[in-house]
């Protein structure tokens, strides 16, 4: 089953997704996203950092020389 929902504010949301099996047993996964103005690729943070040896800066990957890459 797939839900979607869509943030109308940039900000920083905590969500937390609760499923139940067949015996009713309950799982919750919980994680903390922000949601920007414009994406505006290449997008960096803690849990996606930078390819090709570029340098995350406040969510912006950065090559240093080549800016093609």
């Amino acid at each position: 089953m797939l839900f979607l929902h869509t943030f109308r504010t940039p900000a920083t949301y905590q969500l937390l997704v609760t499923a139940f099996d067949a015996e009713d047993r309950e799982s919750a996964l919980s994680r903390s996203i922000t949601v920007v103005e414009r994406f505006t690729p290449p997008y960096c943070d803690e849990m996606l950092p930078c390819e090709h040896g570029a340098t995350c800066e406040q969510g912006e990957c950065f090559f240093e020389g080549d800016s093609s890459i």
